[in-house]
């Protein structure tokens, strides 16, 4: 079945996170569980936790994420990273280990970096050692 963008946003956040689960499992994806130290494929997909964490955890490659944009569950109107509405231009979130893993954000998802809050930049150490290796090479020559 494709779903219009009018029925998934009528549906709750939790209904679209239990079709979307639904769907994966129908198609043949399995639920994952971390056994010994490995991820192992368990059961159906489940989506019985918090909405927010569903796309990042039960929809971790580009074969479930392009299964549900096909079925019009993802890209069709609707964020995943808050459940709202994709009013107007949307924004794009891409994993940043696989650019074919990518899917529209709202603008303000878009503002918070996909729903994590920026962090400030802490890039100042690596600008002191080399300040530091400078000095200690200059001193070195001077020695010499």
């Amino acid at each position: 079945m494709k779903y219009s963008s009018n029925q998934i946003n009528s549906m709750s956040w939790k209904e679209w996170n239990e079709t979307m689960a639904r769907e994966l499992t129908a198609s043949g994806f399995k639920g994952r569980k971390m056994v010994n130290g490995r991820w192992q494929d368990v059961g159906p997909v489940k989506a019985d936790f918090e909405p927010k964490y569903f796309i990042s955890s039960s929809v971790d490659n580009v074969d479930r994420l392009n299964c549900l944009k096909e079925l019009g569950l993802i890209d069709n109107g609707r964020c995943p990273m808050c459940g709202n509405r994709i009013d107007g231009n949307p924004g794009r979130y891409t994993n940043r280990f696989d650019p074919n893993y990518h899917y529209q954000i709202c603008q303000n998802c878009v503002g918070t970096k996909g729903g994590l809050k920026r962090q400030p930049s802490q890039s100042g150490g690596c600008m002191l050692m080399f300040m530091l290796l400078f000095v200690a090479i200059i001193t070195g020559l001077l020695i010499i």
